[in-house]
């Protein structure tokens, strides 16, 4: 038996080989759901309303852990099927609000419409 350095095959990906149950970004949305909390929490702490700030808290995070780790049952495939909430959630706000309304026809020539 060999003692040494060995490399990591191709096939892992950085999330493979440093963590287990989560990858990068579902780490990142909920780094941010933690740091939308504590705002909201240090904004009501000084007003003392830590029951409002509780509650607030704990939906923000369900919330972003839905966000983070529900996937969509694979076979509602034409409301992407398999894909996590977060990416369903991003291509609607691009499809509504950053992409301008239009329409694809058919190109036809004009002797075509005579």
């Amino acid at each position: 038996m060999a003692i040494g350095v060995y490399k990591v095959p191709r096939e892992f990906k950085d999330e493979d080989k440093w963590f287990r149950f989560f990858t990068k970004i579902q780490l990142f949305i909920m780094g941010i759901g933690i740091a939308l909390s504590a705002l909201v929490f240090l904004i009501c702490s000084v007003v003392k309303m830590y029951r409002v700030a509780t509650v607030i808290t704990v939906i923000n995070l369900i919330v972003c852990a839905l966000l983070a780790f529900f996937k969509m049952p694979e076979n509602k495939y034409m409301y992407g099927g398999g894909y996590p909430a977060y990416q369903i959630l991003l291509r609607l706000i691009k499809k509504h609000f950053l992409d301008p309304k239009q329409v694809y026809i058919r190109e036809f020539d004009r002797e075509e419409i005579k």
